[in-house]
């Protein structure tokens, strides 16, 4: 045996001695110096797994663009490559809130690091073998997020629609303490979400009742099932499931909010009105309702409450300002000015700057709630019989 090559399986020995006892920074300089004399596989991978230890993944991935195309390729390398690409370009966006609700701007800032990011992923799985699930899943879930952010559904369906589902584990994950979904449940999210989104509604129903069946009790299963369904246009009997969804479940605007929008289809809108109130009231951030307010707008100008449309168009556009949303509020401060023209006869209270607000808010509240009460039933009554000696009576009553 040659000195070099002996010098060679000392350095590798006795940096995997190191790597094993977790003193990865000096693992790191004696696998570098192997490499340096011999770059196999082994000492490549491993010095970019030491590298990542440490946290450079950056190190890592500069690192590994000088490699040979062979050492690139080899599995071993590709997948300790792959995990310092994610960290570098898509571990921040692991944990990105994921709501379900729309009424959000969707992004559309930094489309080339959205590209990029694209770019990076289809790299990490083009040669991560079937059964690296870890690495697979979370690439994918992190370029369905950033693509529901954009509300780009085709990539988030093409990118969901590469994992298999029968892979993907079933227990519940933790994070920052806090109950998530499992992987499954997550992935069934998406394909429903993306599903619903592109339009291909008979699909969604099917995974929707898939995700039903295996998870009885979460409400979004059932809540898109019925929303496809008003898509298709079988309109009362999703709303009948959506308000058997608000019954079963603890109240939630969103569907509160397409119980309204069902309503407005049947042109109940009387109804429509109530729900659309008790849909604003529920607890919960306001800054996503704000396309919910400008339906309010809509059916209250239908309804000739100009004041109510106005002030209910008002409160979306301050949302959008103080959000710094500037598209959407680009929009509606044309909407605003359109409706000045039209009915500036009929509005009694002054606009509302984002400064004030909080008054505007107040009055959209008193209406809520006024609406809310004014729709439950009101009863009289007649005292038939007292019990003194036990403080109580009958009544008979009759809705008034």
């Amino acid at each position: 045996m040659s000195d070099a090559v002996q010098a060679n399986r000392e350095l590798s020995d006795e940096a995997k001695k190191l790597e094993a006892a977790g003193q990865f920074a000096q693992a790191a300089e004696l696998y570098k110096q192997s490499y340096d004399l011999y770059p196999g596989s082994f000492v490549t991978s491993h010095y970019i797994r030491c590298l990542r230890e440490i946290g450079k993944s950056a190190e890592a991935v500069k690192f590994g663009r000088q490699l040979s195309r062979q050492l690139r390729e080899d599995p071993f390398v590709h997948k300790k490559l792959s995990w310092a690409i994610y960290d570098v370009y898509l571990k921040k966006a692991e944990s990105m809130e994921d709501n379900e609700f729309d009424d959000v701007e969707y992004e559309q800032h930094s489309n080339p690091d959205f590209q990029k990011k694209q770019e990076v992923a289809r790299y990490i799985l083009s040669r991560a073998s079937a059964d690296d699930d870890i690495l697979r899943t979370r690439t994918i879930f992190v370029i369905c997020n950033e693509a529901k952010q954009r509300g780009n559904w085709q990539v988030m369906y093409d990118f969901a629609v590469q994992l298999e589902p029968e892979r993907l584990s079933t227990e519940q994950k933790e994070l920052n303490g806090q109950k998530r979904m499992s992987n499954y449940q997550e992935w069934l999210c998406k394909m429903v979400k993306s599903l619903f989104e592109l339009k291909r509604y008979e699909e969604c129903i099917d995974f929707a009742r898939n995700g039903m069946e295996k998870y009885p009790r979460e409400k979004l299963f059932p809540w898109w099932e019925a929303s496809a369904k008003k898509a298709l246009g079988q309109v009362e009997e999703a709303l009948r499931e959506l308000e058997q969804i608000d019954m079963r479940f603890p109240k939630e605007w969103y569907i509160q909010r397409d119980i309204a929008d069902g309503y407005v289809q049947l042109q109940k809108y009387e109804g429509a009105r109530v729900w659309f109130c008790k849909a604003a009231i529920c607890p919960g951030d306001l800054k996503h309702r704000y396309k919910m307010f400008e339906q309010m707008s809509m059916l209250f100008e239908h309804l000739e409450s100009w004041q109510e449309a106005y002030d209910h168009l008002q409160l979306a556009c301050a949302i959008t300002e103080r959000e710094g949303w500037e598209r959407s509020a680009t929009v509606l401060r044309g909407q605003l000015a359109q409706f000045r023209k039209r009915y500036m006869e009929h509005l009694t209270q002054p606009d509302t700057s984002v400064e004030e607000w909080s008054n505007l808010f107040r009055r959209c509240q008193v209406l809520w709630r006024e609406t809310i009460r004014a729709s439950r039933p009101s009863y009289k009554g007649q005292i038939v019989k007292i019990i003194e000696e036990k403080k109580y009576g009958f009544v008979t009553t009759q809705v008034s």
